[in-house]
């Protein structure tokens, strides 16, 4: 379960999005500053800061997917 590809994938513009759960902090970290440094921005599946230890993420870059990971999750 190795994320970063997908993240580096966002914050190039290939996808406009991407979330994953079940996670450790070393599986995203590196995927979470490539995301953030483009102006894309990373939560977690509630919106809040606890992406890195919270065990999901939401990675968006200029469409962000929280709103459907919430009406669906």
């Amino acid at each position: 379960m190795i994320s970063f590809p997908d993240m580096a994938y966002v914050a190039c513009g290939r996808y406009g999005g991407y979330f994953e759960y079940n996670l450790n902090s070393y599986d995203i970290a590196a995927g979470v500053i490539l995301v953030k440094e483009a102006g894309g921005s990373v939560t977690d599946f509630s919106g809040g800061d606890d992406f890195l230890f919270g065990r999901q993420m939401v990675a968006g870059g200029g469409v962000h997917l929280l709103e459907t990971i919430k009406k669906f999750w």
